[in-house]
């Protein structure tokens, strides 16, 4: 999202300076070279306190958009510390509440989260059940969350005519960290027991890899279940796909979700708090299901091949397209910046 955001903001309006804690990643060639980058090095969001409140007295931007929630965090306990003509703009990836269970202490999380996120001029959501969230569990006032989902660049994605008709068996897949959260462990031991010939492809890699794929041959699956690892554009996976299936516990806006629907894949995700219920129109783009039962009856009466694939596309474009999502942020850093008149 940032990276969509440095690449497409009108540079007649806004003048950009990046600064990245830690300078690595494979996505770093994405960075546009027309604007100012500033890194460091520093592995731990927390040792870098002092040179972000240098950094930010001394260029005294209009406004300051961040991400990530350890980063957040920071930021809104400097805030007191910055001249008042700087508005901070903090972007959030997923429900917190949920989220904070993650981490060893989660009630010192919720506190900070309650007691500093306030001083934020807005704080940017990607869903209604984040926005939800923030307000119920910490006390955000609502007037300060703005709702703008992630984008899609069409521009990248595999044209329509690229699309594969029926196949057998059914061609799964699922992109996504292997995290807990992520409930792969869930979809795995449910496909274990599925009777419909297929074959599951998961894309992605993390802490849970080696417990995966040892659970994958315990159960006696590995001929249908693979571990393809970490692509950074899978688009030419999903196009081929039939099936996309999310089996998160929760989620804030997946990201993975709309990439598929932008290929024209249905998606079958576990009912769970998150984004994805506000994604997925039910016999459209894909399917909410409670119960591994209601999974195994998508499978066994392929319930996908009779969307439109086309539908799914046009749907997504309307609601996800990337200029419309960057017009959005363009126009909110300007109502916060106004508010500040």
């Amino acid at each position: 999202m940032m990276l969509h955001l440095l690449n497409n903001l009108n540079r007649d309006k806004f003048q950009i300076t990046f600064v990245l804690l830690e300078k690595s990643g494979n996505l770093l060639s994405y960075i546009p070279g027309d604007i100012r980058v500033i890194s460091y090095n520093y592995a731990r969001t927390i040792n870098a306190t002092f040179e972000i409140l240098k950094l930010i007295r001394r260029l005294r931007p209009q406004i300051v958009f961040s991400t990530l929630s350890q980063v957040n965090l920071l930021l809104s306990l400097l805030i007191p510390f910055i001249p008042r003509t700087v508005r901070f703009v903090a972007r959030e990836s997923s429900i917190i509440s949920e989220n904070n269970k993650n981490y060893r202490y989660p009630a010192i999380f919720n506190f900070l989260y309650k007691t500093t996120f306030k001083r934020f001029h807005s704080v940017v959501c990607q869903s209604e059940s984040m926005k939800d969230d923030m307000i119920e569990n910490f006390g955000v006032p609502s007037e300060l969350i703005r709702v703008i989902n992630n984008p899609i660049d069409f521009k990248v994605m595999p044209a329509p005519d690229y699309f594969t008709g029926t196949s057998l068996p059914v061609k799964l897949i699922t992109v996504g960290r292997l995290r807990p959260e992520k409930g792969h462990e869930r979809l795995i031991r449910a496909l274990a027991r599925c009777e419909t010939p297929y074959q599951y492809d998961i894309i992605g890699d993390g802490p849970l890899r080696q417990q995966l794929e040892t659970l994958i041959v315990d159960l006696g699956v590995s001929d249908k279940i693979r571990i393809l690892g970490e692509i950074p554009m899978p688009y030419d996976h999903l196009v081929k796909a039939d099936l996309f299936l999310q089996g998160s516990f929760y989620e804030g806006f997946p990201n993975a979700v709309i990439e598929a629907n932008a290929c024209g894949i249905p998606v079958a995700a576990w009912k769970a708090p998150g984004g994805h219920t506000e994604i997925i129109v039910q016999n459209v783009n894909g399917w909410i299901f409670a119960s591994e039962a209601e999974l195994m009856e998508i499978l066994s009466r392929e319930k996908f091949r009779s969307l439109d694939k086309h539908a799914i596309v046009d749907l997504t474009r309307s609601r996800y397209d990337l200029p419309q999502v960057v017009a959005k942020y363009e126009q909110h850093f300007y109502d916060v910046i106004e508010q500040s008149n």
